[in-house]
C-alpha cells in the first residue's frame, strides 16, 4: 500500500511540474506577444489592400514600363538561370566539403583526436556568427555572381556539416569498428557501415539544402544579391510583375519536392532493392530509375560546370579583404560603450520574437504533421495538406511580410514570418518522423482499437518526444538567425548597423555589436549538445556521485 501511495505521489509531483512549467511558459507567451503588438488593431483599411495584392499576384502581367519592349517572363528566367548556377554550384561544393569536415570531426569513429576536437570547434565557431554578416562581407569583396555563388557554399557547407556530423554520430559503429580492427582502412569501413547504410539520409538533406537555397536567394535580392530575389525586391510594391517571379520559385520548388518525393518512394526502392533475382539488375523497372538517376545527375553536373566556368569571369577585391581581416579582431567597444541599450535592444526583440514564433509553429506542425503523414491519414487528406506545405514553401518570406504588413504592425507581421518559417521546417521533420513509425507497430494498435489520433498522441509522440525537442532547440536557433535576416523588412537595425560599419571600414566594430548573439548561438549549441546526449551525461553524472560516495565512506 505504501508502494501505490508513494507511486502516486510521483506522478502528482510529476504533473504539477509538467503543469506549472506550461504555465509559466503560457504567461511569458502573452507577455511577449504583449510587447510585440499582437493586440493591436488591424487597420481595416490594409485588409482590403492585402485582397487587391492577393489579386494582383494572379495577373502575371508581362509588361514593365522600366522595361519597355521586354518581356518579364525571359527577364525572371534570365535571373532564375544565374541563381539555378549560383545555388547549384555553391550547394553542391558545399555538400561535398561538409561531408569530408563531418567524417574527419565525429568523435565516434575518430576517437582522442586533436584534429576531430579543432574541426568542430572551428565549425561551431563560423555557425556562431550570423550569416548576414558574411553575406555582407561576400558582397562587398566579391563581383556579382562570386557573391551569390559564395553565400550558398558557405551555407551550405556550415549546416550540412552538422546534419552531416549528426548523422554519423547517430549511427551504430559496431561493424565500423570491427572491420578497422581486422585491418580495413578508416574511410573504406566508413563508407560500408555507415554512409552506404545512411545513404538515404545523406540524399534527402542534400536535396532538402538546394530546395532551401532556392528558397533562400528569393531574400538574398533585398540586401542586393543577384538572382531572381533582385527582381522580387524589385517589384516587391508592384504585385500586378510579381506574380511570374512567384511562379518560377513555386516551380522549382514545386519540382524539387515531387522528386524527393518520387526518390523516396519508388526510386531508391527499386535501386537499392535486396532480393534473390540475380537478373534483377537487368529488369526493365531498374534500369529505368537508374536511368532516371542518371539523367539527373547529369543535369546538376552540367549546371554545376558551367556555375564553375562562370567563376572565371569573377573578381575578388584583395585589398578590401585583407583589411577586413587584419581589423577584424581588433574589438573597438566605443560605440557600445556609450550606448549599449541603442545596440544591443534589438536582440531581446529578435528573442521575443523567436519565442513566440516557435511556441506557435511546434503545437501547429505536430498537427499537421499528423495530417500530412501517409500512414496515420487518409491519403487524399495527406496528399492535400502536403501540397498546401508546398506552396507555404515556396513564396517567399518577403511577399509574405509584404501581405501581412498591409494591416499589422511591422514587429507583428515579421514574427508571423518567423512563425512560418519554422511552422514549414518543424512540419516537416516531425512527419519525417511519423513516416519512420513500422506498418507492423501501427497494425498491432489499431487491431487493439486503438484510432490513428490516438496512436499518434499516446504512441508516436512520446516516443519521438527527445527528437522533437531536439528539433524544436535546433530550430530555436535557426529561427533567431532569421530574425536577425528578416531584419532587413523592419525593426530590426543589426543588418544596417553592420553595413554602415563595412562601408566606413569600421570593420573592428562589427563583432563588439555581434557579442551577445555570438554568444547564444554558443549556448544553444552546447543545449542541443546536452540534450542529444543527456543520456550519456545522467550515466557520467551516476558515475561520479557513486565514486563520491564510495570514497567518502571508505568503501
Amino acid at each position: 500500500m505504501s508502494n501505490q501511495n508513494s507511486f502516486s505521489k510521483k506522478i502528482r509531483k510529476k504533473n504539477f511540474k509538467k503543469i506549472f512549467l506550461f504555465s509559466v511558459s503560457l504567461i511569458i507567451l502573452l507577455f511577449f506577444m504583449i510587447e510585440l503588438d499582437f493586440f493591436s488593431p488591424i487597420y481595416l483599411s490594409g485588409l482590403r489592400r492585402f485582397g487587391f495584392y492577393i489579386s494582383d499576384l494572379f495577373k502575371f502581367k508581362s509588361e514593365h514600363p522600366d522595361l519597355p519592349g521586354r518581356s518579364l517572363w525571359l527577364w525572371n528566367l534570365k535571373y532564375l538561370w544565374i541563381t539555378l548556377k549560383s545555388v547549384t554550384g555553391g550547394t553542391v561544393l558545399g555538400t561535398i566539403l561538409a561531408f569530408f569536415t563531418s567524417y574527419f570531426s565525429s568523435t565516434n569513429i575518430h576517437l582522442g583526436r586533436k584534429r576531430t576536437y579543432v574541426i568542430k570547434f572551428m565549425l561551431v565557431f563560423f555557425r556562431a556568427f550570423p550569416i548576414v554578416m558574411f553575406i555582407l562581407l561576400f558582397k562587398a569583396i566579391f563581383s556579382a555572381f562570386l557573391a551569390a555563388f559564395a553565400i550558398f557554399f558557405w551555407s551550405t557547407w556550415l549546416w550540412m556539416h552538422k546534419y552531416f556530423m549528426e548523422i554519423i554520430e547517430s549511427s551504430n559503429t559496431k561493424y565500423f569498428w570491427i572491420d578497422v580492427n581486422l585491418g580495413k582502412g578508416k574511410f573504406k569501413s566508413f563508407y560500408k557501415n555507415i554512409l552506404l547504410v545512411n545513404k538515404n539520409r545523406y540524399a534527402m538533406n542534400s536535396l532538402l539544402s538546394y530546395e532551401s537555397n532556392v528558397r533562400w536567394s528569393s531574400v538574398l535580392g533585398t540586401i542586393g544579391i543577384i538572382g531572381i530575389g533582385f527582381i522580387i525586391d524589385y517589384n516587391r510594391n508592384d504585385f500586378v510583375y510579381l506574380g511570374i517571379s512567384l511562379f518560377y520559385i513555386f516551380l522549382v520548388v514545386f519540382s524539387i519536392e515531387i522528386f524527393m518525393f518520387l526518390y523516396n518512394k519508388y526510386l531508391k526502392e527499386f535501386i537499392y532493392k535486396k532480393t534473390k533475382n540475380i537478373n534483377y539488375n537487368r529488369t526493365f523497372i531498374y534500369n529505368r530509375n537508374r536511368i532516371i538517376l542518371i539523367i539527373i545527375k547529369t543535369i546538376i553536373t552540367i549546371v554545376f560546370i558551367l556555375s564553375l566556368v562562370d567563376l572565371l569571369k569573377e573578381s575578388v577585391n584583395i585589398r578590401l579583404l585583407k583589411n577586413y581581416t587584419q581589423n577584424f579582431f581588433i574589438f573597438d567597444f566605443t560605440d557600445i560603450s556609450q550606448d549599449p541599450m541603442f545596440y544591443y535592444r534589438d536582440y531581446l526583440v529578435i528573442f521575443m520574437k523567436t519565442y513566440v514564433s516557435l511556441y506557435f509553429a511546434t503545437f501547429f506542425s505536430i498537427l499537421y504533421a499528423f495530417l500530412m503523414s501517409e500512414k496515420v491519414s487518409k491519403s487524399f487528406i495527406a496528399i492535400f495538406f502536403k501540397g498546401l506545405l508546398v506552396i507555404i514553401k515556396s513564396i517567399p518570406v518577403s511577399v509574405y511580410f509584404l501581405l501581412f504588413n498591409t494591416f499589422l504592425e511591422g514587429i507583428t507581421a515579421i514574427t508571423i514570418v518567423l512563425f512560418l518559417a519554422a511552422f514549414r521546417s518543424l512540419a516537416k521533420h516531425i512527419n519525417s518522423k511519423i513516416n519512420s513509425y513500422s506498418d507492423s507497430e501501427l497494425k498491432l494498435y489499431i487491431s487493439l482499437g486503438l484510432t490513428k489520433w490516438q496512436i499518434y498522441k499516446k504512441r508516436i509522440l512520446p516516443e519521438a518526444l527527445k527528437d522533437i525537442l531536439s528539433l524544436v532547440v535546433f530550430e530555436f536557433e535557426n529561427t533567431s538567425r532569421n530574425g536577425v535576416s528578416y531584419g532587413v523588412f523592419a525593426t530590426i537595425t543589426i543588418t544596417s548597423k553592420i553595413s554602415f560599419y563595412q562601408d566606413r571600414g569600421l570593420y573592428n566594430r562589427i563583432f563588439p555589436l555581434l557579442l551577445p548573439i555570438f554568444l547564444f548561438f554558443i549556448v544553444l549549441e552546447i543545449t542541443y549538445w546536452a540534450i542529444k546526449n543527456r543520456d550519456k551525461l545522467w550515466k557520467v553524472k551516476n558515475n561520479l556521485f557513486k565514486k563520491e560516495f564510495l570514497r567518502k565512506n571508505n568503501l
